[in-house]
This record gives structure tokens, sequence and C-alpha cells, in this order.
């Protein structure tokens, strides 16, 4: 039996691609706008990653069963501005959801900093966190939504690191 398709969106080095690929899956869709990190990637999984997260469309992830985002934590996280809303990175956790549920992608899944399910005043004056704002956007679409913060030291690395996940499904 073939192996399902997993995409990387925000990939940095590819740590997570080529995790699910030494495991075995295909590896689809990657974005990437360092560089650097780009290079990594072709070298390291021998692909080339899309430059600019607005091109990624339906078409890159259709057919995959599992897509991972990491979208950049500067706007929420405690060692940044936390400009939160008002910074442009920001729209960078509802933005990439489109193109995921337009291809009804099965599996869905997001890291990011713990800070990322606090919540921020948004440009309405409304108060509302990434997470929160991801979940009601999936939840529309018919996916159910779990969220975990959990440290990496407790599953055997080095750094002891709180992350949030959400799962979509």
């Amino acid at each position: 039996a073939e192996m399902p398709v997993m995409g990387d969106i925000f990939t940095g080095c590819g740590a997570v691609a080529t995790a699910f690929r030494d495991r075995g899956w295909r590896i689809g869709a990657l974005c990437e706008s360092g560089v650097e990190q780009r290079k990594f990637i072709r070298q390291s999984l021998g692909r080339e990653a899309l430059r600019d997260f607005a091109h990624l469309g339906k078409c890159h992830v259709a057919g995959h069963f599992l897509v991972f985002a990491a979208p950049p934590c500067q706007a929420f996280s405690m060692s940044g501005y936390r400009r939160a809303w008002k910074d442009d990175r920001s729209g960078y956790f509802t933005e990439v959801m489109t193109p995921l549920m337009e291809a009804r992608v099965p599996v869905i899944m997001i890291e990011n900093v713990p800070d990322a399910g606090t919540q921020f005043k948004n440009e309405r004056g409304e108060w509302t966190s990434p997470y929160e704002r991801v979940a009601q956007q999936l939840r529309r679409e018919g996916y159910k939504v779990a969220a975990h913060c959990m440290n990496a030291y407790e599953h055997g690395e080095f750094v002891s690191r709180d992350r949030m996940f959400m799962q979509a499904t």
C-alpha cells in the first residue's frame, strides 16, 4: 500500500517533513521563505519549497492526508514585541487554513507558542486568540478540533520548550 502524503507549511529547516519521510510518508507541498532554509530543504529532502506563502493554493495540498503548519510566532510570543493582531504576520494563522479547507485536507496540525492561545484585542476591539480564531474557522467547515500544550523535554528531547498543538480532523 502506498503511504499517505503530508505537507509542511512554514517548513523552517524541514525537521517535521524529514521525520514523516523517515517513517515512510510521501512529502508533498513545502512552503518556506527563508533562503538558507530553502537550500537545506533542497539538500536534505531533494525538493523545492514554495517561496511565498501567498502562492499556496488548494492545488498544492489537494490529495494530502495531513498538512502541518507552524505559522510565525513573533506576533504572540512572550519573547517578541507582542504586537498581536497589529503585527502583519498574525494573519498567517487564519490565512493558511483557506487552501487547506478548500482542499478538504483530512488532518490539519498547527504548532506554535502557548501564547497563541492567549486572548488579544483584535482589529474590531474584541478579545480573541489565534487558536480560537482558527478553531472557529475549522469548526464552521465541519472539522473537529482539539488543542494540547506539550513540553518537548517530556517527550525525549534535550530542551524544555512548551509548544501548543492543534489538530483538526
